[in-house]
């Protein structure tokens, strides 16, 4: 019994506090509802790695974002250039 009343102690402590946590430690809602409803507007910049193209000729960009461990693959038709200067500091 002595853990309950641990617990509502905890309860009672944590009630209208400001708190941190991570996204990945969400239950509810999915932790991708959340990053999409929070930052599904917002504009990621990055640099062009490859384009290919689909079998129902949808091409798509790989790019290499900064904050992302791993490149993201958009749809070619989605993406805006920011500048047309390639890694070499040179126009194409």
């Amino acid at each position: 019994m002595r853990v309950v009343a641990r617990t509502k102690r905890v309860h009672i402590e944590l009630l209208n506090r400001q708190v941190q946590f991570k996204v990945g430690d969400i239950y509810f809602p999915k932790p991708e509802a959340v990053m999409d409803q929070l930052y599904g507007s917002r504009l990621l910049e990055g640099r062009v790695l490859e384009v290919t193209e689909s079998d129902g000729g949808v091409q798509f960009a790989v790019i290499a974002v900064t904050e992302m461990d791993k490149p993201v693959i958009v749809r070619v038709d989605r993406i805006g250039v920011v500048s047309d200067v390639n890694s070499r500091g040179r126009e194409p």
